[in-house]
């Protein structure tokens, strides 16, 4: 038959203390949940359309920015006033694309579109 190993003083308060700390966790963790239990979404509903609201000014926001930081990267060469719009082509052998200035006559060659061509479109203003 084996020894019981016997734990020092210190050891004891230690795991008592632990035990205890545990126990004031659980029941800590019950009573949270049991008050997330109890609301109702009906108040915050309110609240959700706030937060909706301007989560979609930020994103406003950033599409403007975005938007100016475009039209000043894709400034007009020639005239230097107007912007490079984007023209996006259907044909049989695909879609290509075109810049052409919104004030002047200038206008880029002819190329492939894919997903990372970015640019301002004639729709964006």
């Amino acid at each position: 038959m084996g020894k019981r190993r016997q734990y020092a003083d210190s050891e004891l308060d230690r795991l008592q203390r632990l035990k205890h700390e545990n126990q004031k966790l659980k029941r800590e963790n019950s009573r949270l949940k049991k008050q997330l239990d109890r609301i109702d979404d009906s108040h915050f509903a309110n609240l959700k359309e706030v937060i909706e609201s301007q989560e979609r000014s930020d994103q406003a926001d950033h599409d403007a920015k975005k938007n100016e930081k475009l039209a000043k990267h894709w400034a007009c060469w020639d005239c230097k006033e107007g912007t490079l719009r984007l023209c996006i082509v259907e044909r049989r052998d695909g879609v290509f694309y075109f810049r052409k200035c919104d004030n002047c006559p200038k206008k880029g060659r002819l190329k492939p579109f894919n997903d990372k061509v970015e640019g301002l479109k004639p729709e964006d203003k």
